[in-house]
């Protein structure tokens, strides 16, 4: 289950130049900038899980996105209005697997949905009970 994952980079990694002292001035975690557009690693690792995912049909991969830009005034001292996509749509699907887009979410509230009523929280519960049911009948079958 992939929330809001940038499988093949993100524009906040992209807009801070690489260097650690640039990272920290910017405020920038490591871990954000490791996800930088056609970086070498990422695609090493989504190719892994690709190839993991055409060996075993089986194995069930959802990943949601949202469709709302971050309002960055919230979490940073910036200016009023600053709003950032964090993960772009196109970057969010690996290319096998589900894909939902979920409208009126953006990257904070699609991982910490309010209520259950939420497609957000809906989306990841009929994934997980989904899974589980597979899982009890591989049980029940002795596999």
């Amino acid at each position: 289950l992939f929330y809001s994952v940038p499988h093949f980079g993100s524009p906040v990694a992209d807009v801070v130049p690489p260097g650690a002292a640039l990272q920290r001035l910017a405020r920038i975690s490591p871990a954000v900038a490791q996800l930088r557009s056609n970086l070498p690693e990422a695609e090493a690792l989504n190719a892994t899980l690709a190839a993991r995912h055409k060996l075993d049909p089986e194995l069930r991969v959802l990943s949601l996105v949202e469709t709302e830009p971050l309002n960055l005034r919230d979490y940073m001292a910036v200016g009023r209005y600053l709003t950032m996509d964090i993960v772009k749509i196109q970057s969010a699907y690996p290319g096998f697997g589900e894909f939902a887009v979920l409208e009126a979410y953006d990257h904070v509230n699609i991982v910490k949905p309010a209520v259950r009523a939420e497609s957000a929280y809906k989306a990841c519960a009929h994934f997980a009970r989904e899974r589980l049911k597979e899982a009890e009948a591989d049980a029940n079958a002795g596999l």
